[in-house]
């Protein structure tokens, strides 16, 4: 039972590093550069093309494929443990189910301190 508990918990920290660490990944990405777009009367306009240099596209791809797999390892981590909670619950075992949701609220009532300590974690 207490490992069902430490597993609610785990989980619920896990959605948190998760959605902090994809906001710090997401804020290091630079904006593409794109032409000026064509001034043109009328409904259609164009936009112009991405004129990024070889060597800058390049460099990007290097720094960006860490930072996908990176995300992506956690999104996996994340849905299987959301999966094990799931398995906990699916036993209809009422010991189980309370477990875990004595870990839930633990989880909660630790990260709402954490979110008040911290005003800019959240």
């Amino acid at each position: 039972m207490f490992l069902l508990m430490l597993l609610a918990v785990l989980q619920r920290f896990l959605l948190v590093f998760t959605a902090k660490m994809s906001h710090k990944l997401s804020a290091h990405i630079q904006p593409s550069y794109q032409a000026e777009p064509d001034r043109k009367s009328g409904s259609w306009i164009e936009v112009g093309e991405d004129v990024r240099p070889a060597e800058d596209l390049a460099t990007r791809l290097k720094v960006s494929v860490p930072r996908a797999i990176a995300r992506s390892l956690l999104q996996v981590l994340n849905a299987a443990m959301g999966f094990l909670v799931m398995l906990g619950v699916m036993t209809l075992n009422a010991g189980y189910i309370l477990a875990l949701l004595a870990g839930v609220f633990l989880a909660e009532f630790a990260l709402s301190w954490y979110k008040h300590s911290h005003p800019a974690a959240h």
